[in-house]
C-alpha cells in the first residue's frame, strides 16, 4: 500500500509495539521513526551501519526526543552474510517474537541483501504475520548539480548468493539472469560480466516513488543493453519486461511470469531497484524454489550525495502460508 509517509499511523490497523530499522548516510533512515505516534511504540532496535557522525547524531536525536531512549542498537557493519546472519537471529529475531503488538521494519535503508536475509528468518520461524514493513521512497538522487557528483555508487566488492534462497541448480542447463534495473549501472555491469549468463532479463522499474524516475530507468536499462551488444562474442538473448517499484504483490507476480518463460534454465535474481521490489523478489522465491538471488556488494557509496527523503512511503503486510 502506497501512502503519504505523513499518514503513516492511520493507516496501521494498530499501534507499533516495536520498531526496527537501519542506521545510514542517508537522511531517509528515520523519516519513518519521525512519523510513528508514540501511544503504543515501547520499543526500538536500530542495525547500525555506515556510520556517519551528522547524520547519526541527527536522527538519533530526532527519535531520542519522540519516543525516548533507543532499546538496542545492533552493530552490523562489515560482517560476513554468516555472521550477519547469527547476529539477526541472537539480537533481533528474540524481540520480535516476544512483542504482543505489531513489529514495523522499516527496511529503506538495509542492504538488499539484509532484506532478503530477514525475510527469509521471518518465514522460517512463522514470524511474517506479526510483521509490517515499511519503505520510505526517494524524493531525488544523486543529489549534487556537480557532473563528477552525479553517482550513486562504484565498484564492486563481492558478487554472491543471498543464504536462505539457494534456488535449484542443474549442471547440465545454461543460466539466465533476471535484473531488476536500478540506478547504478556499473554493478549490473559488473554481474553481467561475471555471470556470463545465457540468456538476460531486464526488468524495468514503473509506478516510482518521483515520476521523473521512470525516464531514468529506462536510461539504465538501456545502459545496459548497450553493454550486452558490446561484449565481443557475447551471444546473449535479452528481454525486457515490466514491474512495480512500489508494489510487492504486482513486482512479484511480474518476476514469477518472467522466470516462468525460462523453465529449462538455472535462473538468478538480481534485485537492484527499490526495497519494495527486493522484497517481491524474495516472495517470488518463496514461491518458486528454482529461484536464485544474489546480491551485489558495492565497493563505494557516493554517501554525500545518495538521495533526499520524499513524501511517499509503502507499507508492506505479509502472512505465513499454512504448510
Amino acid at each position: 500500500m502506497k501512502i503519504n509517509i505523513s499518514d503513516i499511523n492511520s493507516n496501521l490497523t494498530s499501534g507499533i509495539g516495536l520498531l526496527v530499522c537501519s542506521s545510514s548516510f542517508e537522511e531517509r533512515w528515520y523519516k519513518v521513526a519521525e512519523s510513528l505516534s508514540d501511544d503504543n511504540l515501547n520499543k526500538i532496535i536500530i542495525l547500525q551501519k555506515s556510520l556517519e557522525l551528522e547524520v547519526w547524531n541527527k536522527g538519533i536525536a530526532s527519535l531520542r526526543e519522540l519516543h525516548g531512549n533507543i532499546d538496542n542498537i545492533v552493530h552490523i557493519e562489515d560482517l560476513a552474510p554468516a555472521e550477519l546472519w547469527k547476529k539477526i537471529v541472537i539480537e533481533v529475531v528474540p524481540s520480535i517474537e516476544s512483542e504482543s503488538g505489531v513489529v514495523l521494519i522499516d527496511i529503506t535503508t538495509f542492504t538488499h541483501e539484509v532484506v532478503l536475509l530477514l525475510l527469509a528468518l521471518l518465514k522460517d520461524k512463522g514470524l511474517l504475520n506479526k510483521v509490517v514493513f515499511a519503505y520510505s521512497g526517494a524524493g531525488e538522487y544523486c543529489t549534487s548539480e556537480g557532473l563528477s557528483e552525479k553517482w550513486l555508487s562504484r565498484g564492486v566488492k563481492d558478487i554472491r548468493s543471498v543464504l536462505g534462497y539457494p534456488g535449484v541448480i542443474r549442471p547440465s542447463k545454461k543460466s539466465h539472469l533476471i535484473i531488476l534495473v536500478g540506478f547504478e549501472t556499473e554493478r549490473a555491469k559488473e554481474l553481467v560480466a561475471q555471470y556470463e549468463p545465457t540468456s538476460i532479463s531486464l526488468g524495468i522499474g514503473n509506478d516510482p516513488y518521483n515520476n521523473e524516475f521512470q525516464e531514468t530507468n529506462i536510461w539504465h536499462k538501456e545502459q545496459l543493453e548497450r553493454f550486452v551488444a558490446s561484449i565481443e562474442n557475447s551471444r546473449m538473448r535479452i528481454s525486457e519486461f515490466n514491474f512495480s517499484c512500489s508494489d510487492p504483490m504486482g513486482a512479484k507476480n511480474a518476476i514469477l511470469e518472467e522466470a516462468g518463460k525460462f523453465n529449462d534454465l538455472n535462473i538468478t535474481i538480481a534485485p537492484m531497484n527499490t526495497k519494495v521490489s527486493t522484497v517481491a523478489a524474495g516472495l517470488a522465491a518463496f514461491d518458486d524454489e528454482r529461484l536464485k538471488l544474489c546480491y551485489v556488494e558495492p565497493a563505494e557509496y557516493n554517501k554525500r550525495y545518495y538521495s533526499l527523503p520524499g513524501e511517499c512511503a509503502t507499507l508492506i503486510q505479509l502472512q505465513n502460508k499454512k504448510k
